[in-house]
């Protein structure tokens, strides 16, 4: 897997940022405070998600940039592209994974990434130089070992961490050589809640037997309790007894009084006669009031006189009709202002339109359409037109104004001849200028040449003088001591040294006489020219006046050819113009409009003539429903007419409706009151039939109670109202003792032996049931003041909650210690399960990790170290064959020897875990020919991508390798 590109939206101090990443090995070079650890921050955001809150890594949110996140590129191993968008919007992180332009879950990711976190990949495949310095810290033979070791099992120190937490956590629960720890602690407090807990059982044995004793004592009681209940009920029957023995006697009394026949009354007889006289007296007078209202009403029905049906309906018909003929009025009046309306419309219009008269013209959409065309064709003509004329204005403004700046212009120019000679001087004077500057340059220099010559030369005639003096003193001594060979040389010397003065001549240095001559040429032409010629002007003004008059010269001209195509334009435009009005001209006749008829009020006037035959139509039509509607108005007068004579009231024909509805609603009320009348009548006449009827079944009703009664005459009736009332009252109160005795649990015998005891002997049965009571009693407080005594004892004891807290704490006590035996199982299940993961992996994944690093390290120490031997311990060769232990290494190699590892462990995890390596600036204690060795081994490695971090841009990584960060330019120091 590798990292193609990544988008910063805003991360840290990296805002709007795109980086492509097209190699397996990138330089990201970058001063400090450049961001290069923040990309690497946001490239582990990106894999596993932002930072949390609270979490030790900084979140590091932009200050500047809208949005917190951004995108990478992943290249998968199958050449597939993966696209990781994350970013924090209102408080939440949003991810998106898209796989080949397919939207993935994140959970599909994670399974890519063989659901690896970032804390694993920061130990595995981040470099940093921190790391780097653990190896340096003051470890003993077998720390150094175990963390070099761990570095290449798991890729960071984490299981031995781990081991030693587990190992503290174990002595801290229980330590089996000292008998020390928590969970031994516990059992020893356990024992002693033990004992506690049995001293507590026997107090409890004693309170056993004082609540035996107290269950005996309350039986007694109870049944004591029950004796007294059974003689309070026995007590309390005779005390009834004896309270209600004169209602036994006057119960038995009125028994004998009511041992007789009954006598017979009917049921309410006095109140039913009573009622009877009452009614028969109110039934006469009721009687007498209705046959005076009959009376009455009989005489209003004969004053009552209604009017015939025929009239009837025949008013009822004209008032049917007084909508429509409203309506009708209405239309009428209507349609005439309607018609007024159309005929001030019409007026008006033939007015705007110049017609004394209706005329009637032929109208079609095409005249319409023609019109119209030629009206917008006459605007467009005579718009072209006023923008001619002001074109032709402006550029004859503009003719005049280039002419006149043209002949002010040619006033001031100097004649040609005159502007050549000023030229030819301007241009000999800058030849001359140059020149003179030249042979000025070239004068210095052969002067300069000339000086070093002659030196050269003075130096050159002092070496040859000396030279032969020098071959003619040891001539001499070479004669002199008969040294004929060297004497031979020095002669010869000596004679070419002499030659060498003769022929060494004076060197003869000439100055360019051609450029001399040139310059004095020049100054003579420049002479003449200022004598022969008045160029008393400024040429450089002149040259600008010149090319101001070809400007204005090339600009009039082409203002005279624009003036005469706008002119003959104009022309043609006048003549469009002028047929445009004849059509026009040809369409007011046809419309019958005068000729000076504004043009461009020719469309309304057109629509103005449609709207006249349109409303001239329509007042033909109103004049035709006004017609009609007055032939249906004389024809209803007439039948109005006819009728009139016919009704018993005075009416109008203007007021003929409202006079019938009064009519025909008198007539309908004295309907009314004659309906209501004879219903009155006929009720009049049921009611006094029912009355009669009531007065007779009211005699019947009277016979009745007497013949039930066995009587004559209405004195005989109350005397045996009288003897039915005594009878039933004794019978009424004969009940109520009845029932009271029988609720106070008295039979008939016993109310007929209480009628008959004596008091006395009550009494003294009374005194009797009181004394055995009063034993009882006594009895029963003896044993409940001993009972008070026993509950005294037995609630000490249960009060005395020691024995329930040590339970509840032994309890508490015991989950506790279980907790802590399970942990400590745990515990060392977990430890069980590392050591033989630990085993595993050194046995399976070691030995080739090691032989891999064997050969890295080999490679970074260029040869001096050949071999990394893992058997007991982990050491070294050298290639001298000398074996090194880790610690006996220089802190540089150390370093290469974790690296090795490292990089081993990552070649063996390849095919399950892919990922690039990032390295951030690791490798700054290393010298020079150290970091470009590993580079060099980096930069062959093709299965992981490798991103490396520095500050030191590397010469051995090529420009393309390598992005530049630069500073944000936008932040405070």
């Amino acid at each position: 897997m590798k990292i193609k590109s990544l988008e910063i939206y805003g991360y840290g101090r990296l805002e709007h940022r795109n980086f492509q990443f097209n190699h397996d090995f990138v330089q990201i070079f970058g001063e400090n405070e450049a961001g290069k650890s923040t990309m690497q921050a946001f490239i582990h955001a990106l894999l596993f998600g932002f930072p949390k809150e609270g979490e030790y890594e900084p979140r590091l949110e932009p200050r500047f940039a809208p949005q917190y996140g951004g995108n990478i590129e992943l290249e998968h191993i199958d050449g597939t592209t993966i696209k990781i968008e994350r970013v924090f919007v209102h408080g939440k992180e949003k991810v998106k994974v898209v796989h080949d332009d397919i939207e993935k879950p994140i959970e599909w990711f994670n399974q890519i990434m063989n659901y690896m976190t970032k804390d694993t990949y920061k130990s595995i495949f981040s470099f940093d130089v921190l790391g780097l310095q653990e190896v340096h810290r003051k470890l003993t033979q077998e720390k150094l070992e175990a963390y070099l070791l761990q570095a290449g099992s798991f890729g960071s120190t984490e299981f031995t961490d781990l081991q030693s937490t587990i190992k503290e956590e174990q002595a801290h629960l229980f330590n089996t050589d000292e008998d020390t720890g928590i969970i031994f602690e516990k059992a020893k407090e356990l024992q002693h809640l033990e004992a506690e807990i049995r001293a507590q059982d026997d107090v409890k044995a004693h309170y056993a037997q004082m609540y035996d004793t107290y269950q005996k004592d309350s039986r007694r009681v109870e049944h004591i309790e029950l004796q007294l209940k059974e003689l309070e009920e026995v007590k309390g029957h005779k005390e009834r007894e004896i309270a209600h023995q004169k209602d036994a006697q006057e119960w038995k009394a009125l028994e004998l009084k009511l041992n007789i026949a009954p006598p017979q009354f009917p049921e309410q007889g006095i109140n039913r006669f009573e009622a009877l006289k009452h009614q028969a007296q109110n039934l006469s007078k009721d009687l007498e009031l209705r046959e005076e209202k009959l009376n009455q009403v009989t005489s209003e029905m004969d004053a009552i006189e209604l009017l015939p049906d025929y009239l009837i309906e025949a008013s009822r018909d004209v008032i049917k009709r007084e909508q429509p003929i409203k309506q009708l009025h209405g239309d009428v009046r209507s349609v005439t202002q309607q018609r007024d309306t159309l005929t001030t419309e019409m007026n008006t219009l033939m007015q705007d339109i110049g017609w004394q008269k209706f005329e009637t013209v032929k109208l079609s959409q095409k005249v319409q359409t023609d019109i119209a065309e030629a009206i917008n064709k006459l605007e467009k003509q005579e718009l072209e037109r006023t923008q001619i004329n002001r074109e032709l204005q402006f550029v004859t403004l503009n003719v005049d104004r280039l002419s006149n700046e043209s002949k002010a212009l040619n006033k001031e120019k100097v004649h040609d001849e005159r502007f050549n000679k000023a030229q030819e001087l301007y241009d000999q004077r800058k030849a001359l200028e140059s020149k003179s500057k030249l042979f000025k340059k070239l004068g210095e220099e052969a002067t300069a040449f000339e000086t070093r010559e002659l030196n050269k030369h003075k130096l050159q005639q002092t070496i040859f003088v000396i030279t032969a003096i020098i071959s003619l003193a040891a001539l001499i001594y070479s004669f002199m001591n008969a040294l004929w060979i060297p004497g031979s040389i020095f002669s010869v010397v000596c004679v070419i040294a002499l030659l060498m003065v003769i022929f060494n001549k004076k060197p003869d240095v000439r100055f360019n006489d051609e450029l001399a001559e040139e310059v004095k040429q020049l100054e003579d032409n420049i002479y003449k020219l200022e004598h022969d010629f008045d160029l008393s002007f400024d040429l450089n003004d002149q040259k600008v006046l010149r090319d101001k008059l070809l400007n204005v010269t090339v600009q009039l001209n082409r203002e005279q050819s624009q003036k005469e195509a706008l002119q003959e334009h104009l022309e043609t435009i006048q003549k469009e113009i002028e047929a445009t009005h004849k059509v026009l001209i040809q369409h007011k006749t046809a419309l019958k409009i005068q000729s000076n008829y504004p043009n461009n009020r020719l469309t309304s006037a057109y629509r103005a003539i449609h709207k006249l035959v349109r409303i001239h139509d329509e007042i033909l039509k109103c004049d035709a429903k006004i017609e009609e509607m007055k032939g249906r108005l004389d024809t209803f007068d007439q039948s109005i007419l006819t009728l009139i004579p016919k009704l018993p009231v005075k009416t109008e024909a203007a007021s003929i409706f409202h006079d019938l509805k009064n009519m025909l609603t008198t007539d309908e009320k004295e309907k009314f009151q004659y309906s209501k009348n004879a219903d009155k009548r006929d009720l009049l006449k049921k009611e006094i039939e029912i009355i009669n009827a009531a007065m007779q079944q009211n005699i019947d009703e009277q016979h009745a109670l007497f013949e039930e009664a066995e009587v004559e005459d209405i004195s005989s009736y109350y005397a045996k109202e009288a003897a039915y009332v005594s009878y039933h009252t004794n019978l009424e109160r004969f009940n109520d003792l009845s029932e009271l005795l029988r609720n106070q649990a008295f039979t008939y015998e016993d109310n007929t032996n209480l009628a008959e005891v004596p008091e006395a002997i009550l009494n003294d049965q009374l005194l009797d049931i009181k004394t055995h009571i009063k034993s009882l009693v006594d009895e029963r407080s003896n044993i409940q003041q001993h009972l008070n005594e026993l509950e005294r004892a037995m609630q000490q004891i249960c009060e005395d909650d020691t024995l329930s807290k040590l339970k509840f704490e032994y309890e508490i006590k015991k989950n506790q210690f279980n907790k802590l035996v399970e942990t400590y199982l745990s515990v060392n299940y977990i430890d069980t399960l590392i050591q033989a993961h630990i085993k595993e992996v050194r046995e399976e994944r070691m030995p080739f990790v090691i032989d891999d690093a064997a050969e890295i390290f080999t490679y970074l120490t260029e040869g001096r170290y050949t071999k990394i031997i893992y058997d007991e311990h982990l050491t070294t060769v050298a290639a001298d064959g000398q074996v090194y232990h880790p610690t006996e290494l220089s802190q540089s190699t150390k370093e290469l020897l974790y690296i090795a590892l490292r990089l081993s462990l990552i070649h063996s995890l390849r095919r399950y875990y892919p990922f690039p390596i990032i390295i951030d600036d690791a490798f700054v204690h290393f010298d020079k020919n150290r970091r470009e060795r590993i580079l060099e081994y980096m930069l062959k490695q093709q299965h992981n991508q490798i991103i490396y971090y520095t500050c030191n841009r590397s010469s051995t990584i090529n420009s393309k390798q390598t992005i530049v960060l630069e500073r944000n330019k936008k932040e405070v120091k």
